[in-house]
């Protein structure tokens, strides 16, 4: 059985200040993301193998089950969203390959400790704090996903432009977080991010589609996804 303990842990980065509670930090690719900053660093066993080409971020821990390397902002309670405002966080990801069950993660905290965290294999995602729940991917190409939330405790999940899951997020300890990259120790992958936004807005009046550009944990005996 898998056990989590929880780390989960985004390029030109920018943050655009709309108001006091309104906020918007993007990775394009141009740099790596704790060379530009607010983003930072945690790896071990010497972390991933890390290129950008073309806007393209490559990590590459084929070589050691063991690896972790990703990248991690904490904010100090300025995460949420307000009344008539939607936290957004969106990314464009493609995982080649996987030794293991999963590698690559994406998780978001709370100010208040919710959390939602995403585990990913060639084939298919894991929501990690909802009982490993999966949703299918095709293998082999880039797939954007986008996460909407007005109250961090109910998500909306697409992919590809498609509604996959209305979820909920999961009470833990880890507040004010947004991480992602090479997550799980246990585990190895070949993967490639484009891009990884995150930020609030005001909610759309109607609908769901924006025109915005938008784990620690152990997954089984010796597996640590990173917060």
């Amino acid at each position: 059985m898998m056990r989590v303990l929880c780390f989960l842990s985004l390029l030109t980065l920018g943050a655009c200040a709309v108001r006091a509670d309104q906020y918007w930090i993007a990775w394009e690719g141009t740099e790596l993301p704790e060379v530009q900053g607010p983003w930072l660093r945690s790896l071990g066993y010497g972390g991933a193998k890390r290129t950008i080409n073309n806007g393209i971020l490559t990590y590459d821990s084929l070589h050691n089950i063991n690896i972790w390397d990703y990248s991690y902002i904490e904010r100090q309670r300025k995460i949420d969203p307000g009344p008539g405002e939607m936290f957004v966080m969106e990314w464009r990801l493609r995982v080649r390959k996987v030794i293991g069950d999963a590698d690559p993660t994406t998780s978001v905290a709370s100010d208040e400790a919710w959390m939602v965290g995403f585990a990913y294999a060639e084939d298919r995602i894991f929501s990690v704090f909802e009982n490993f729940l999966e949703i299918p991917i095709e293998p082999g190409r880039m797939h954007e996903y986008r996460l909407l939330s007005t109250d961090m405790r109910a998500y909306d999940l697409f992919i590809d432009g498609g509604l996959v899951r209305r979820g909920a997020f999961s009470k833990r300890i880890t507040s004010s977080y947004v991480g992602w990259g090479d997550g799980v120790q246990g585990a190895a992958s070949l993967h490639e991010w484009d891009y990884f936004r995150f930020g609030v807005i005001p909610e759309p009046a109607t609908g769901v589609s924006l025109a915005v550009p938008f784990l620690a944990c152990v997954v089984g005996a010796n597996r640590r996804v990173s917060p």
